[in-house]
């Protein structure tokens, strides 16, 4: 937590929302798609691509594909 007043306001906001999509409860529950739905009902089509596109970056560092 401590890391993320470095980061620039959309990247901050990105792993928080990465944080609540991706924690034991939510995944328990599967409810990531429940939840993601309610936390951005308010954006635009760009706006949701754009934090789409983040949460994509931050789960390829954190969980990196499998290669076969």
């Amino acid at each position: 937590m401590e890391r993320l007043t470095d980061l620039d306001d959309d990247n901050r906001a990105s792993w928080l929302l990465y944080r609540q999509l991706c924690n034991r409860f939510v995944n328990d529950l599967q409810a990531g798609s429940v939840l993601l739905d309610r936390l951005t009902e308010d954006d635009d089509a760009e706006v949701f691509a754009e934090k789409c596109d983040r949460l994509q970056v931050i789960y390829d560092v954190l969980q990196p594909p499998k290669t076969t």
